[in-house]
């Protein structure tokens, strides 16, 4: 059992952590999420019954009719439950509510089946990587 919030509080190194346990890009671990979330129209989380955080996902926006999600990231203990839906409708329905036009989500080709499930357009897109 686990617990869905959407823009509860959460600690920079918690959210570290997560992304230390999905293998995700190393050189994000030390961020300060407190700022980034600060500019963020919603994020989500999911704890376990210990509240140990188990899910996060990001959405950003430019103010206006652009958001987009960024950081699904889920403990792989708990990546075959239906937690990433849980995570990311959430957040559809708050960017809707909030008037956005236009809502980007990055997915590995190898989700986008999961990406076309919650309403996605597989569009073409290009990424500037800085390194």
């Amino acid at each position: 059992m686990y617990k869905i919030q959407i823009s509860a509080p959460v600690k920079s190194g918690e959210i570290n952590l997560l992304l230390d346990s999905t293998g995700d890009d190393g050189q994000r671990n030390n961020f300060d999420w407190d700022n980034i979330l600060s500019r963020s129209l919603a994020y989500v989380t999911a704890r376990d019954c210990n509240d140990v955080l188990i899910g996060f996902c990001n959405l950003s926006w430019d103010g206006g009719r652009h958001a987009i999600f960024y950081d699904l990231n889920i403990n792989p203990s708990h990546q075959h439950k239906n937690l990433p839906a849980e995570l990311v409708l959430p957040l559809i329905k708050e960017a809707e509510m909030s008037g956005v036009k236009y809502l980007h989500a990055d997915f590995m080709r190898s989700r986008l089946h999961l990406a076309k499930s919650y309403g996605f357009q597989d569009v073409h897109a290009v990424l500037k990587i800085f390194e």
